[in-house]
């Protein structure tokens, strides 16, 4: 579950459909309706304000920055904010560097330096040289994780096994969920996968 395919994380920022931002302050797994709180309010794990899915102008709706401090990137003009700034910026590769802002492809055309996320760490000045600084090597993709790492901290990634064995979207669900659901969101994990078994039994006929 999360808005548009992000999971909710404390720390985070996100703009409500009302426009006002808010920052994500608690997470309460013991509460199995409205266990995220932000901005002084209670929401699903989908980003609703109530349990209805009926527009509602709290209802969470865009990620304006991570929990690190890093604002997504859809690709564009250069952001205003950054102009004669020093940002850092993470790639679609896995790789953060750091640059003047300028010298940035915000456009997204440069397949090899795609942007998807940036933060502002300084002033840049006429006299400083511009150029690439790395700040992390690329990873491999099994070792970047959104958020946590209940995951990447196991001798075998949910991923790895469902990819290895072609198991299908409810059964993966299952696995997944089942995994990490010490490290994450207790109880309610698994009660979002015995929703998928419920989900996948009903669909086969088993219910009949």
């Amino acid at each position: 579950m999360a808005v548009q395919g992000i999971e909710i994380e404390v720390g985070q920022k996100w703009r409500r459909r009302d426009g006002e931002v808010v920052t994500v302050q608690h997470f309460d797994a013991s509460d199995k309706n409205f266990p995220w709180q932000a901005g002084g309010y209670w929401y699903t794990d989908e980003g609703y304000f109530t349990e209805s899915t009926m527009p509602h102008g709290e209802d969470l709706l865009e990620l304006v920055e991570h929990a690190d401090g890093f604002k997504p990137w859809p690709g564009g003009t250069q952001p205003e904010e950054t102009r004669g700034k020093i940002v850092d910026v993470k790639l679609s590769s896995g790789v953060l560097c750091r640059d003047a802002a300028k010298c940035i492809p915000w456009d997204g055309t440069d397949v090899l330096c795609h942007v998807v996320a940036y933060k502002i760490v300084g002033e840049a000045t006429p006299a400083e040289p511009l150029h690439v600084e790395l700040i992390e090597p690329p990873q491999d993709a099994l070792d970047i994780q959104v958020g946590g790492d209940h995951y990447k901290s196991l001798a075998i990634q949910p991923v790895e096994y469902i990819h290895a064995n072609k198991i299908g979207y409810f059964e993966g669900n299952v696995i997944k969920y089942v995994t990490r659901w010490r490290a994450k969101n207790g109880v309610k994990d698994l009660e979002k996968a015995k929703h998928y078994i419920d989900l996948l039994i009903e669909l086969e006929g088993g219910a009949k």
